[in-house]
């Protein structure tokens, strides 16, 4: 692609956040923050496709944040500042780099110092396997920092009844209801990944203020 040799897996965030952009106009996102964002390959998907992307904040537990650190650190793009940067910090100010992508890597309980303003919210797959509670913490502070919308993919009847402990599924239908609090207009998204990729359009929800 582009005179680029790239890994399957790679190709299907880029199928994901593709989608994202043929309704969004990446001119509208600058910054965005993503809980759950994997080893860091939606994050050079968003960096790929949207030239005018200057922050990007991430959010995950400590062990597979450490694995995407070392990843993500190793593209030259990128201007990181890692969780053990911030770690003393009473406060983490949204700031842009020159020239590069400003990353901010971050465990959970950081997310709370985390000021400024957010444009786009993302969320593929992670909060089914919350519980309710847990990620209705998430959306509030979720809807102090993010200003324009939210993109979340997961499974209609959540994660499978029991796992990991769950006392009840957070389903596609609780996540909707939540997230429309802040952003009414609700919709799918029927494009590259559903149709390449076997994934299902119902299991997308783009929200957005109007």
């Amino acid at each position: 692609w582009r005179g680029h040799v790239l890994v399957p897996a790679y190709v299907m965030y880029l199928t994901r956040i593709a989608d994202f952009y043929t309704r969004i106009p990446p001119g509208d996102v600058t910054s965005i923050l993503e809980i759950g964002p994997g080893l860091g390959l939606s994050t050079l998907a968003h960096m790929t496709l949207n030239p005018h992307l200057r922050i990007v904040a991430n959010v995950d537990i400590v062990p597979v944040l450490y694995l995407s650190t070392q990843f993500l650190r190793s593209i030259t793009a990128i201007d990181m500042v890692d969780y053990r940067q911030m770690r003393e910090r009473v406060t983490i100010s949204i700031e842009p780099a020159e020239r590069k992508v400003r990353l901010y890597q971050m465990a959970p309980w950081q997310l709370p110092k985390l000021e400024g303003q957010i444009d786009y919210f993302f969320n593929a797959f992670s909060f089914q396997e919350m519980e309710e509670e847990v990620v209705r913490n998430y959306a509030q502070e979720i809807f102090r920092l993010v200003d324009k919308g939210a993109l979340i993919h997961s499974m209609a009847q959540g994660h499978k009844r029991g796992a990991g402990g769950q006392r009840a599924p957070v389903t596609l239908e609780f996540l909707t209801e939540l997230f429309s609090e802040k952003w009414p207009n609700v919709r799918s998204i029927d494009g590259l990944w559903p149709r390449l990729y076997g994934g299902d359009a119902n299991l997308t929800r783009l929200l957005t203020v109007g």
